[in-house]
């Protein structure tokens, strides 16, 4: 998949560096693909307290989700831990690194299809997928329907909150 030229843009927001004019850009909305990463990045920062190894999986995630992708050995290097302790500190929790980025995906899946017009495709390549196809399927798991058809849900107001309108939860 090739990267959207607009997704390539440093940017700035809670403890990342860019330019002022792109800064005020990011603040006063006129770049609602990237304000909507630092909404997420800044409800993960505030709605979890670092300490909690899940938490901070979860914020390593949603930080380098949109710019690089992120698997296991890259987020135990970002936490100063070997993949195998990431692993064993996950599973004392009760889940794994795989439960903790699909949950992050649906959490964002579900803000960009609501809270934006972003292409499908850009959404999908913001979650680390590589192709629209994954991500459809994601989503389908996930929501009960395609992205398209769950954004439309949502715009009616039959839904929210991450969950499929209609769905069991």
């Amino acid at each position: 998949m090739t990267v959207p030229r607009r997704l390539m843009t440093p940017f700035t927001c809670v403890g990342i560096r860019g330019t002022g004019a792109l800064n005020d850009a990011i603040t006063q909305g006129r770049l609602p693909e990237v304000s909507l990463v630092a909404e997420a990045l800044h409800e993960a920062h505030i709605s979890r307290i670092a300490t909690d190894i899940v938490a901070r999986v979860s914020e390593k995630i949603v930080t380098d989700l949109p710019l690089r992708g992120i698997d296991l050995a890259a987020a135990a290097l970002a936490l100063n831990m070997s993949s195998r302790q990431l692993q064993a500190r996950l599973k004392g929790k009760g889940t794994t690194f795989e439960a903790v980025l699909s949950q992050v995906r649906r959490r964002l899946a579900s803000r960009y299809l609501s809270d934006s017009d972003m292409p499908l495709t850009d959404i999908a390549f913001m979650l680390g997928f590589s192709e629209l196809s994954s991500f459809t399927r994601a989503a389908r798991q996930w929501f009960g329907m395609p992205p398209s058809q769950y954004r439309e849900e949502l715009r009616k107001g039959g839904g929210g909150g991450g969950t499929a309108p209609g769905a069991p939860v």
